[in-house]
């Protein structure tokens, strides 16, 4: 029986992810929605790979490029304190410790090596901003 994967569990993980490689890694507001819709993108074409089941769609309107269910989960990882705004910059940045975000890593359904693939091709540019900065 395959395992299954929340929109909230999916972002914890790349979140966690991304603070282990990249520890001041910055995302831009204006691009979560489409990031985070390529990462699921790369994660819905190898689910049965994981024997995994996401139960959630990332799809932007393409009206208002945004999608209200990566918004729900968004919003429930910021309450959670794992990202916090920094307007100065028009992003957000990862605020959970390098300890929580292995515990998170070694808890989720996601294999360690498939997150560092994906986080490493959906966020490339902003793991190289960071260590050229």
């Amino acid at each position: 029986m395959s395992r299954i994967l929340t929109a909230e569990e999916f972002l914890t993980l790349v979140l966690a992810k991304l603070k282990l490689k990249a520890a001041k890694v910055l995302l831009r507001v204006d691009l979560i929605d489409q990031k985070f819709e390529d990462a699921y993108d790369r994660l819905s074409s190898r689910e049965a790979e994981f024997d995994i089941t996401s139960n959630f769609t990332f799809r932007r309107d393409p009206m208002y490029g945004n999608t209200a269910k990566f918004r729900d989960a968004w919003l429930a990882v910021r309450e959670r304190g794992l990202v916090q705004p920094d307007p100065s910059k028009h992003a957000y940045g990862i605020t959970l410790s390098e300890d929580l975000a292995q515990a998170y890593i070694n808890r989720g359904v996601l294999a360690e090596g498939f997150l560092d693939e994906l986080v490493d091709q959906t966020f490339r540019a902003e793991i190289a901003a960071t260590a050229s900065s």
